[in-house]
Parts: structure tokens; C-alpha cells; sequence
């Protein structure tokens, strides 16, 4: 996600105090990418060491659509 020179995720353009402000912007950016980055990668290793239960939820859902609690425990097993 590129940002513009002088804008910032949180704080759009900044005018007050503006080397402080977008120091303290672009910190705070930085430290947000990069934990939009860490759950990401979490998110696919998730994905990926689960993917036999999630294709079985999705095969049982295109079937039926929607399924309770005790219907996913009987496609879990």
C-alpha cells in the first residue's frame, strides 16, 4: 500500500507541526503495515495447515447452504 509523500494511513495531510506530525505519522503507518502484514501471513499459514476441514465445510455448504453448530461438528467429525 504506497502512501503520497507528506499523507499518512491515520492522519491524512498534516499541517500543524508538520515534520513532527508526519514523523510521528509515518511511524505509526509503518508499525501499522506492518502488522497488516503479520496477520496476513498468520492468516494464509492458518488457511493453509486447516485446508482439509475448511474444503469439507465449503463442500457441505454448497450443499446446504447454511449449517448450525451441531452440523459442522458431524462435517468436522
Amino acid at each position: 500500500m504506497a502512501r503520497l509523500p507528506g499523507s499518512s494511513l491515520i492522519w491524512g495531510s498534516a499541517s500543524r507541526n508538520r515534520a513532527a506530525n508526519d514523523h510521528t505519522a509515518e511511524k505509526i503507518d509503518d508499525e501499522v503495515m506492518r502488522l497488516i502484514k503479520v496477520s496476513e501471513h498468520r492468516a494464509i499459514e492458518l488457511q493453509k495447515g486447516h485446508r482439509e476441514q475448511l474444503d469439507l465445510l465449503a463442500s457441505a455448504l454448497v450443499e446446504k447452504e447454511s449449517l448450525d453448530e451441531d452440523e459442522i461438528d458431524a462435517v468436522l467429525g
